[in-house]
């Protein structure tokens, strides 16, 4: 610019001036631009992490006030103790039945299945025993005689013990000598070993198999199709010998022998003949070790429902008793950590619809740390509250009843809207009903008191008007206790139980008056009652203006009444 010229002034001139200013700055790392820009993503991390740490707090505590007591202490019962009221189950529970366990016992052990195995091979194994008898026998007979023929008996008999694993006598071994050339004999022995062996089966002890076959529970393995292993089939090894005499006795092949030769065949066969179904103890025993086993681990039960009665009220306790209410309390307490997991699943699905309902229907409540808490306090008030009542007050249906379900309306309807609070009032309603073991009555109750004092509520214009809501509040449970009661049961309606209703209703109205000004300081909120109490002509400063300075204060008057 050249000199004299007048500096220009305006727009462009500050404009110029200003960027002349800025760029005379010393250009540095740490600039003013560049300062903040840490501090503005810690405070915005710092933002979005404490309402979701508000949020899952307060889903923690709910879980907490609604879920069953983690360190429940059964009552204890003593001994013929005299109950004051009817136990009932708390819990679906079943307990074995001793009486039906030791039955099942003893029908295991006195009709256990017997098995026995067949054995094909016996009658050849007979068979070939014979003929090797034979052969020997004729072999001692044609030896050189070099001793008494009295020593070949003892040879014999010596030989058939160590070779074959039988005992004959002295007297039969000789027979065997004597009629060691006799074919006879040895057909007709043979013959008479066939027959045994094919149509009958031979056992040990024939009563004992007679015993277990009429209950049917013989089992025989490896039987072929055509045997026939019934009693009036079978024969017992001692009866072999009588069996051979009556079979053959009347037979040709017999007839043409000699009493002493018939003789010597049935006690050759006495001797020789083995049975061919052998019982079989072990596999018994495994079977019937493997039904009492399997009784053990799934013994008979005896199941009693929830609200089963298990001692009527006045009657004795004896030990039966106490083992059946420890039973109880030992499945309640198996219950606990998956009730509880349920109640925490169930919650969630109540925080996820009041979360949805917030940000499609309420564009002016962001989410922030204070407006969870804002939400999520009245309905926790209330379920601390609940809480203290059933533990308190006996019994738990009667507790039920002094649920401030009204207090949530109260405050939610002034802090947030009606619409907001009828939806907290059904959650806290719905969330509740799981410490009342789902009581339906206590639900309805909580349920119409709760929008008694939303509606109540509504156009309010002063405080006084909350006690009077309370007042609603009570009237609308005293009516629904003696309704939804009298339905239930026409015969005894309960009438007392509206005293609680009602007592209920009025506390609700004193404790939401007293917290209201703490939750309108603590979150900031601005309540239409709080703006209507502004425009009251009682305030200090307004009497003063009013005295020392009228006009002024017809000013603010007319200002306010265009505000």
């Amino acid at each position: 610019m050249a000199a004299g010229t007048p500096r220009k002034k305006g727009a462009n001139g500050a404009t110029g001036r200003i960027k002349a200013a800025r760029n005379a700055r010393p250009t540095t790392s740490q600039t003013s631009s560049t300062l903040p820009e840490p501090k503005s993503r810690v405070r915005r991390w710092a933002g979005r992490s404490g309402r979701w740490v508000a949020l899952v707090f307060c889903f923690l505590v709910a879980v907490l006030l609604v879920a069953p007591n983690l360190f429940y202490q059964p009552p204890k019962y003593l001994v013929a103790q005299t109950p004051d009221q009817d136990l009932e189950a708390i819990v679906t529970f079943a307990v074995t039945d001793e009486e039906a366990l030791q039955a099942g016992r003893d029908e295991i052990n006195s009709r256990s299945e017997f098995y026995y195995r067949y054995q094909k091979s016996t009658a050849a194994q007979i068979r070939r025993q014979q003929e090797d008898l034979f052969r020997h026998a004729r072999e001692l007979v044609q030896a050189p005689p070099d001793s008494p023929p009295a020593d070949h008996s003892s040879t014999l008999a010596e030989w058939v013990r160590e070779e074959q694993g039988r005992e004959i006598e002295t007297d039969l071994a000789r027979r065997v000598l004597e009629r060691s050339d006799d074919l006879n004999i040895q057909q007709t022995f043979e013959e008479a070993v066939r027959d045994l062996y094919q149509n009958r089966g031979i056992v040990e002890n024939l009563e004992r198999y007679s015993e277990q076959d009429n209950a049917g529970r013989v089992h025989v393995s490896g039987s072929p199709d055509a045997l026939l292993i019934k009693p009036p089939f079978m024969l017992a090894i001692d009866d072999v010998g009588r069996f051979i005499a009556e079979k053959y006795g009347d037979t040709n092949e017999i007839q043409i022998l000699r009493a002493s030769d018939r003789s010597f065949i049935c006690d050759l066969a006495q001797a020789y003949v083995r049975p061919n179904i052998l019982y079989q103890p072990d596999t018994t025993e495994a079977t019937r070790e493997r039904k009492l086993e399997k009784l053990r681990k799934d013994p008979p039960k005896r199941e009693f429902e929830k609200g089963q009665i298990l001692v009527d009220q006045g009657e004795r306790l004896t030990r039966q008793d106490l083992d059946l209410l420890l039973a109880m309390y030992e499945a309640y307490g198996r219950t606990l950590y998956r009730r509880l997991l349920a109640v925490a699943v169930y919650v969630a699905l109540l925080c996820g619809l009041v979360f949805y309902y917030m940000r499609e229907f309420r564009d002016d409540l962001h989410l922030s740390t204070s407006n969870v808490f804002l939400v999520a306090l009245p309905i926790l008030l209330a379920l601390a509250l609940g809480r203290i009542a059933l533990g308190i007050v006996s019994p738990a249906s009667t507790a039920g009843y002094l649920f401030p379900a009204g207090l949530i309306g109260m405050l939610a309807v002034i802090l947030l809207g009606t619409r907001s609070g009828i939806l907290l009032v059904t959650i806290g309603a719905l969330a509740f009903s799981i410490s009342t073991n789902l009581d339906y009555k206590i639900f309805l109750t909580a349920l119409l008191g709760g929008y008694a004092a939303v509606t109540g509520l509504k156009n309010a214009r002063e405080r006084k008007e909350v006690l009077k809501a309370g007042l609603v509040v009570g009237a609308v449970n005293a009516i629904t206790i003696l309704l939804i009661n009298y339905i239930d049961d026409p015969i005894s309606p309960k009438l007392a139980l509206m005293f609680w209703g009602l007592a209920n209703g009025l506390a609700c109205g004193v404790i939401a008056l007293s917290v209201l000004v703490p939750f309108e300081r603590l979150f900031g909120v601005v309540t239409d009652i709080r703006l209507l109490e502004l425009t009251g002509l009682d305030h200090p400063l307004l009497k003063n203006l009013e005295e020392k300075a009228p006009g002024s204060f017809q000013h603010c008057l007319n200002v306010c009444k265009l505000a």
